[in-house]
């Protein structure tokens, strides 16, 4: 499961839904997500990236970050 697709850029994303979770009141919410085949140092496994300009700034964890947007009936929920 590619949740951003096989060849994922800057802004991609995907949406969570479920009607079970939607019409619930809920103390809380975790989602795990797993990165598997992770590479062990970012700085090698995107070197390549770096040598032909694609990517300028030094890969690191910090690198990859994610948001979280809340939707109620296709409106953006601020929380």
């Amino acid at each position: 499961f590619q949740p951003f697709g096989n060849n994922p850029k800057v802004g991609s994303g995907f949406y969570f839904a479920n009607r079970e979770i939607s019409t619930k009141k809920l103390d809380s919410l975790a989602i795990n997500m797993e990165w598997m085949g992770l590479p062990k140092d970012f700085a090698t496994h995107y070197e390549a990236y770096s040598s032909t300009g694609v990517i300028t700034d030094a890969i690191t964890n910090n690198s990859f970050k994610a948001s979280l947007k809340l939707f109620n009936n296709r409106s953006r929920v601020d929380f």
